[in-house]
């Protein structure tokens, strides 16, 4: 808050003054969380301290290419030298990264070894839950959830298991109901992570049932709003059907990201999205060319890691009903969440309309 003596010149030139680096981004030179010397050897707990410094910036938009970083950092690891403690830590870290890259039996395998003692156990139980609950193995989430049991009571147990019966009428008010409530009683004995997860539940749950205005709030109040994945689910609400608020909100997100912003930094996921936003808000077509490159130079090179990027880019940026359905369909074989079947609804949807308007 501006105190009573600060002058109008003084407010300009606040407004003048460039932004440093949010706090959360380290700089690259310096992501170990202590003093180190300069041209001093890590320590293995130095080097995972590291690690998950890298890491956790590159849950944030614009900061994606900090995974490969990770990754080209903990494959550098010699694990022989770690503690019972730091083994634990690296798969944890391991298992994130594998999530990231969809190999998501290879995580599994990995999440099984870390004890129940842990303090990674319950994030990479719930971790485990939401990469079955991905592949369209409710059960297997449903016996990951109850998992949480030891560490957060029935209540969260019941939160989790949720998510996996959306479409279950029942399951939105049973939600509603318990929501509030552990989300107060269990903040102070969950980590941010997990604090995170519950929320991003509420979140799709509510617009699963078709509460709109519910899921936005959530997740406006309530998640840090430069996390990469929370930005893709509020654009994925607020880009179906908006309003001329949700429009004006969406122009304003567009800029924030696009203004002065190396595009090179942003994933192809956010790209294509915001490339819609610009079909949305009808304004240049300058994201919309740059999506166009890169599903060309991925389909060129034959990186089919992500197909839902292709499917997205075929119903929404450049529609193409066949190759919209192909790519779905292959999308939606690895991949079962309500988003990746909304997905398949629509390419299926726009063939038949294809179809049904040929001669």
């Amino acid at each position: 808050m501006l105190s009573p003596q600060t002058t109008a010149a003084s407010v300009a030139e606040i407004a003048t003054q460039q932004l440093s680096e949010p706090a959360w981004i380290p700089a690259d030179n310096e992501l170990v969380l202590e003093y180190i010397p300069v041209g001093a050897k890590l320590t293995p707990a130095q080097k995972l301290l590291e690690i998950e410094a890298t890491f956790k910036a590159a849950v944030h938009i614009g900061y994606a290419k900090r995974y490969s970083n990770a990754k080209d950092m903990l494959a550098l690891l010699s694990v022989k030298t770690f503690s019972p403690a730091q083994q634990i830590r690296y798969w944890y870290l391991q298992a994130q990264l594998l999530q990231e890259d969809q190999q998501f039996e290879s995580a599994l395998d990995i999440i099984n070894q870390i004890p129940i003692e842990s303090e990674y156990y319950l994030d990479a139980q719930l971790m485990a839950a939401q990469i079955q609950l991905t592949q369209g193995h409710r059960q297997l989430s449903r016996s990951h959830c109850q998992q949480l049991l030891s560490g957060l009571g029935a209540d969260f147990v019941t939160l989790c298991v949720l998510q996996t019966k959306v479409n279950d009428p029942n399951t939105r008010s049973s939600f509603a109901q318990l929501y509030s409530t552990a989300y107060n009683q269990y903040l102070d004995r969950i980590s941010s992570q997990l604090s995170r997860e519950l929320t991003r539940f509420a979140v799709n749950i509510a617009w699963a049932g078709g509460d709109r205005h519910q899921a936005l709030n959530l997740l406006e109040s309530r998640l840090q709003a430069e996390e990469l994945i929370d930005a893709l689910l509020w654009l994925d609400i607020i880009l179906e059907n908006p309003s001329a608020t949700d429009l004006s909100r969406l122009a304003a997100f567009y800029h924030q990201w696009t203004k002065d912003i190396d595009t090179a930094e942003l994933t192809d996921a956010l790209v294509l999205r915001l490339a819609r936003a610009e079909q949305q808000l009808n304004i240049d077509d300058h994201l919309r060319k740059v999506a166009a490159s890169r599903i060309k130079q991925r389909l060129d090179r034959g990186d089919f890691i992500d197909p839902i990027d292709f499917a997205y880019f075929f119903i929404y940026i450049d529609q193409q009903p066949r190759y919209a359905l192909y790519w779905a369909r292959r999308n939606f074989s690895k991949s079962k969440n309500e988003f990746d079947k909304q997905l398949f609804e629509q390419a299926k949807l726009i063939n038949l309309n294809a179809t049904a308007s040929r001669p």
